[in-house]
């Protein structure tokens, strides 16, 4: 876990076209980000930052797009967003 050791945030969130092959990187610089949700009307995405044990709310379009806001403060010992995917509150 070098990358934990070393406190990078070098965490991205990309989106994968199968149809044209293409990879875009829709947000950077998160703190070891280890779990991703897609919101019920795919208008966003929640990722769970780790490190910073936090939920980050990535808007993925509108006027927002490619902006993320923390959708939860940081928690101590966090549980990776576990709880929130699993509740679908968020």
């Amino acid at each position: 876990m070098a990358v934990t050791a070393q406190a990078s945030h070098t965490g991205r969130l990309l989106r994968y076209d199968p149809a044209s092959g293409r990879t875009d990187e829709l947000a950077t610089g998160m703190w070891f980000a280890n779990g991703v949700a897609l919101a019920p009307d795919e208008s966003y995405a929640v990722v769970a930052e780790t490190l910073h044990a936090r939920l980050l709310r990535v808007w993925l379009r509108g006027p927002k797009a490619r902006r993320n806001t923390a959708l939860a403060p940081a928690q101590p010992l966090a549980a990776q967003g576990r709880g929130a995917v699993q509740t679908r509150k968020y």
